[in-house]
C-alpha cells in the first residue's frame, strides 16, 4: 500500500484527469463503461502496488497516460476486437497520428470538465444539468426551485466564463494542427 503521501498525489491526479483519461480510454476501445473500468483499474493498481510515480507533475500524467492506452490496448486484444478491427482496416496498431489526435481531443475533454469545476457552485450545477444531462431550461428550474429566466442567465454566464478560459486553448489547437 501507498504511502499517505503518494495516496494523496494518485487522488488528486484521478481527480484532475479523470474525464480526459476515461475520454482516451473510450476512443480506443469503443466502449464508454469499459473506458471507464479501465481507468479505474489502472489507478486501482497504482493504489495496491508500491508504484512509484514521477515527481513532477507532468511526468506522472504522462505516465498514467501511457498506462490508461496500454491497458486499453491489452484489453482490446484480451477480448479479439483488434482481429476484427484488423479485418476491417489492415493497420496492424493505432496509428501515431489517430493516438495524437485521440488524446488531444481526451485533454481537451479533461480542460473542459476542469474549468467546469472552476465555476461558482450554481453555474456549475445548472451547467451541468443543461448540457451535461441534456435537461430543458424548465427541468433544470424547477430542480432547482428557481425561474426559467435564472437558469437563462446562469447558463450564459458559465458559457461566458468557460469559453474565456477555453477560447485559448482551442485557437492554439488550431494554430498548432490547422
Amino acid at each position: 500500500m501507498p504511502s499517505n503521501l503518494m495516496e494523496n498525489k494518485i487522488k488528486a491526479l484521478f481527480e484532475q484527469n479523470y474525464y480526459g483519461l476515461v475520454e482516451l480510454s473510450c476512443r480506443l476501445v469503443g466502449s464508454n463503461e469499459t473506458g471507464e473500468d479501465i481507468v479505474q483499474d489502472v489507478f486501482v493498481k497504482l493504489l495496491d502496488n508500491d508504484t512509484v510515480l514521477p515527481k513532477d507533475t507532468q511526468s506522472a500524467k504522462s505516465y498514467i497516460y501511457a498506462m490508461v492506452k496500454n491497458a486499453s490496448i491489452s484489453h482490446l486484444r484480451k477480448v479479439k476486437v483488434i482481429h476484427n478491427y484488423r479485418q476491417v482496416n489492415p493497420a496492424t496498431e493505432i496509428s501515431d497520428e489517430d493516438l495524437l489526435e485521440n488524446i488531444i481531443y481526451a485533454e481537451a475533454i479533461n480542460q473542459l470538465y476542469a474549468s467546469i469545476r472552476n465555476l461558482p457552485e450554481a453555474s456549475q450545477n445548472i451547467f451541468k444539468m443543461a448540457y451535461i444531462e441534456e435537461k430543458s431550461n424548465l427541468e433544470v428550474a424547477e430542480s432547482y426551485g428557481i425561474s426559467i429566466n435564472t437558469v437563462k442567465t446562469q447558463k450564459r454566464r458559465a458559457m461566458a466564463a468557460l469559453k474565456k478560459v477555453l477560447f485559448p486553448v482551442l485557437r492554439s489547437i488550431k494554430i498548432l494542427f490547422f
